[in-house]
């Protein structure tokens, strides 16, 4: 539930221009999720700013979110593929890799739904 409050939080950002959650209805496995999914959605999602660098401050401006590669902790995560996992690739095989330069992931934790919006707000807002 707390990944579907954040992935809704998002979905309303005007500085996001896509969110990755099966959750909502706008995303194209909502469908499928519905009927694969029964116990929920998970904690892990997606989206995408403008470019790069507003991806790249998002990231450096959190402060509840730990900054690493793994998923699935106890605690929120949050990642810029493009300058981290995916740093190798150039902006063209990033974008044939299905990653593009503005996708930020995260994955939520048990940390209160409240706090990690806010902290989401404090980071697009920096």
């Amino acid at each position: 539930s707390t990944a579907l409050k954040v992935a809704r939080f998002l979905e309303s950002n005007s500085k996001v221009l896509k969110v990755n959650y099966p959750g909502l209805e706008s995303d194209t496995n909502y469908i499928r999720a519905k009927e694969y999914l029964n116990s929920g959605n998970g904690g892990l999602l997606s989206f995408e700013v403008d470019d790069i660098e507003t991806a790249k401050e998002i990231v450096d401006n959190i402060e509840i979110f730990s900054i690493v590669v793994n998923i699935g902790d106890s605690k929120s995560l949050i990642v810029h593929p493009a300058s981290t996992t995916h740093q190798q690739l150039s902006s063209s095989e990033l974008k044939a890799a299905g990653v593009p330069e503005g996708l930020v992931r995260l994955s939520i934790g048990l940390e209160n739904s409240e706090d990690l919006i806010d902290d989401l707000k404090q980071a697009f807002d920096s």
